[in-house]
């Protein structure tokens, strides 16, 4: 808690994470931790990782700086009514990642609470200003949202390739995308259509949330795709040690490397 006492001094602190807080601390003196941490007035993105806490619970702050765009909350977080709170008083915030513990529970119960959170973000928040949409797309999408021109960063969750073609529009019609993060639940190889996606413009390729481990093959065909071949930036999880030395040297356009191997922590190359 000694870190609490420089706080402070750190009125002009905008981004902060902590990745290990290993205590025995109390309720109320960890809530009194994150409460001090979040009351930063210039607060733009906090990041909770790792925790070793005996009988705590993470619970949203009443006083939350406005300037928030990013957070995330651990699995010991807090309540879905909570979760409204920070995003009704947070109209900067573009990001949050929650986790949500599930051992010793039946898959009837964890489908209900993940039902109950995704219901929860249905609000125009998410769905007019963030624009979520779903595949397939309707004939009339493209006349409601003509341009895509401001779009930077995509997320695409459950991607399958039955829905490659409109994908690939989607990604024509962002010339400013910058940012492409792939995500599959699913334990589900790679699908055929990431070789062969075309962009112009995108630098950062993030495989972390696809639920696979690539092998040696798939990563040579992957480094030599339209998509990789300007990558400046890469995420991915990897089966082989080669893979890793592979992609080093033939991606001429990587400039940083992050590697998850299925018996090792995330790495940086």
């Amino acid at each position: 808690m000694k870190i609490l006492d420089e706080y402070d001094h750190s009125c002009n602190l905008t981004y902060l994470t902590i990745n290990s807080y290993n205590c025995g601390a109390n309720q109320g003196e960890y809530q009194s931790m994150i409460n001090s941490i979040w009351s930063l007035p210039k607060l733009i993105k906090c990041s909770f990782n790792t925790y070793v806490l005996a009988h705590t619970v993470f619970q949203i702050p009443t006083n939350i700086p406005s300037s928030l765009e990013s957070a995330s909350i651990p699995s010991h977080g807090p309540e879905l009514n909570q979760l409204h709170t920070l995003i009704e008083c947070t109209p900067c915030l573009n990001r949050l990642h929650v986790k949500q513990r599930t051992f010793g529970l039946s898959e009837n119960i964890i489908q209900e609470r993940a039902d109950k959170l995704l219901k929860s973000f249905q609000t125009s928040f998410w769905t007019n200003q963030h624009q979520w949409i779903k595949f397939p797309l309707n004939d009339q999408f493209w006349s409601i949202v003509p341009s895509l021109n401001r779009l930077e960063t995509l997320v695409v969750y459950s991607h399958a390739d039955s829905f490659q073609s409109q994908l690939q529009v989607l990604l024509d019609r962002a010339p400013n995308l910058r940012c492409l993060d792939i995500r599959q639940d699913e334990s589900l190889s790679l699908q055929m259509s990431l070789f062969q996606y075309r962009t112009s413009s995108v630098r950062q390729l993030d495989f972390r949330g696809y639920n696979y481990y690539v092998n040696e093959e798939e990563c040579i065909r992957l480094c030599h795709s339209p998509l990789c071949i300007q990558c400046g930036v890469l995420f991915i999880r990897i089966k082989s040690r080669h893979s890793t030395i592979y992609l080093v040297k033939n991606m001429i356009n990587l400039r940083s490397l992050h590697v998850k191997r299925d018996d090792e922590k995330y790495h940086k190359r």
